[in-house]
């Protein structure tokens, strides 16, 4: 099995023959690279197999010795790695927040953009790990976790996987842990919803996606 390190968290920089991987795969180190190929110019930077260029991995920074001055920090790159990078439990996958400004209606769904859940090898349950700030007229918070899928005609649709409830405790905020199973399944990228039971003024909700 090979791990395809999401586009988003890839920073190439070919000035200074860099390409620096974002957590959670800044744990990577060079025996994990299996390849790196440049998508835009058609060329392979690295491959494990075929030694002609090398590669040092620092603090989740590679650095390789191909040269080609055609390319750019714009392109596209794909870094493969073996599946002996694994998610340790409870690795962080993301974190992200919902903010409600004082002028929003708190209890319209307010979404996130499009997140990227990276492919690692875990066992397909996550915790979901949320924070309903403190907010005492606002109610009970519900959070909706949203799998986007591709239709017969290749559209992106918002799947409903699961709806979490974080209740209400007056003067503090309110920390909630949910285990969800499939979260990432489909096109391995997902959205975020929140909306509380009553309207208020404004309030920011925080929430973490751990491997389990």
């Amino acid at each position: 099995m090979r791990i395809i390190v999401p586009a988003s968290l890839v920073t190439f920089a070919p000035t200074s023959n860099t390409i620096a991987l974002d957590p959670p795969f800044n744990k990577v180190k060079e025996v994990d690279v299996l390849r790196i190929r440049d998508d835009t110019t058609n060329e392979i930077i690295y491959d494990r197999d075929n030694r002609s260029s090398s590669i040092t991995v620092s603090n989740g920074v590679i650095s390789y010795t191909y040269a080609n001055t055609y390319q750019s920090s714009g392109d596209d790159l794909q870094v493969e790695l073996s599946s002996n990078f694994y998610a340790p439990p409870y690795l962080l996958l993301l974190s992200s927040s919902i903010a409600f400004a004082a002028n929003d209606t708190l209890t319209i769904e307010k979404y996130t953009e499009v997140l990227d859940l990276p492919s690692l090898p875990y066992s397909g349950n996550c915790v979901v790990s949320v924070t309903r700030p403190l907010e005492n007229t606002a109610g009970d918070l519900t959070i909706y976790l949203y799998n986007q899928n591709k239709t017969n005609t290749s559209d992106i649709v918002d799947d409903i996987l699961e709806i979490l409830t974080v209740e209400m405790v007056t003067g503090a905020p309110t920390n909630r842990d949910f285990i969800v199973s499939g979260l990432g399944a489909g096109e391995g990228t997902i959205k975020v919803g929140a909306k509380f039971a009553a309207d208020s003024g404004a309030a920011t909700v925080h929430f973490t996606v751990r491997a389990l």
